[in-house]
């Protein structure tokens, strides 16, 4: 959709764009709005259906632990974010259409960040799947507290000390997207840091509440 709405604005100048221009304006609105709705809503859905149909006593009776089922979810949420991804990248080629230049070294570029976005969108949104598997059958609770994240971290982006340490936005900052002008209250270090600490922890409830759970 973004990629299409692109072409339509840059109609009238398409040659002002250079492909790396053109994408990172598709990306920076994913970034901050709609992948972490989608994407928190994909994950919370994996983590939460089986008990939402109530078949997740059927799943233990395969010989398969707790622990490896959530690693298994989650191994397969990234493939999917990074594909969803990938295949959103690969939309932006529409705009040649409308005269945007690309070329091969361009057109990988442009790959790697949409495929890093994809990776980073994967860590910040661990916090959500978190209070999927906290929240066990409330899928609704896990889908309102998506798009709660998503409003509240593009909010943030205008304040300089959550800018630097809220998982989205640090996503922003490290893919360096500059769309906006954007202050920080800290170094880079501590956004990796911060970013570092709060995928650990989710991690770790994550594999911890999938262990204690009772079906």
């Amino acid at each position: 959709m973004l990629p299409l709405m692109a072409m339509g604005i840059n109609l009238s100048k398409p040659a002002v764009f250079t492909w790396i221009e053109y994408i990172s304006q598709n990306l920076w609105p994913q970034i901050i709005l709609l992948w972490p709705c989608i994407f928190g809503v994909f994950g919370s859905y994996i983590f939460t259906r089986e008990r939402i149909e109530n078949t997740y006593k059927n799943l233990l009776i395969i010989p398969v632990g707790r622990i490896r089922l959530a690693l298994a979810k989650l191994i397969v949420m990234f493939v999917s974010i990074i594909a969803m991804c990938s295949l959103t990248y690969v939309l932006n080629l529409s705009g040649i259409l409308v005269g945007v230049p690309v070329d091969l070294a361009s057109f990988l570029k442009g790959l790697q960040i949409y495929i890093l976005s994809g990776g980073l969108m994967f860590l910040s949104i661990l916090p959500v799947m978190l209070i999927a598997v906290l929240a066990r059958k409330s899928f609704l609770l896990s889908v309102c507290i998506s798009i709660v994240y998503a409003l509240v971290s593009f909010l943030a982006s205008w304040v300089a000390p959550l800018a630097a340490l809220l998982p989205i936005d640090v996503t922003w900052r490290i893919l360096d997207l500059k769309q906006f002008e954007m202050s920080y209250s800290f170094p880079m270090s501590v956004s990796y840091l911060s970013l570092a600490i709060i995928s650990i922890v989710s991690l770790i409830g994550i594999f911890w509440a999938a262990q204690k759970q009772d079906a």
